[in-house]
């Protein structure tokens, strides 16, 4: 994780504390992560899913996938 000026942890630490106070599980909070870091790539790329896929690191296939097996 060495992103420039971020310290990750740091920034995380709360919300993962409130998520296990809330008695969410492991993979749970790994779901929901995923979730809205896709939902902020697709906003930040203006709905542009290659452009999304490529900041997540992802082929825009696999993005694809993933968002047409999400819960509604």
């Amino acid at each position: 994780w060495n992103l420039p000026s971020l310290d990750l942890e740091r920034e995380l630490e709360p919300v993962i504390r409130k998520a296990l106070g809330a008695r969410m599980g492991l993979k749970e909070i790994g779901r929901a992560s995923r979730e809205l870091a896709v939902q902020i790539a697709v906003e930040d790329a203006s709905g542009n899913l290659q452009r999304a896929a490529s900041a997540l690191g992802v082929t825009d296939r696999a993005l694809q996938i993933r968002r047409s097996q999400r819960p509604d």
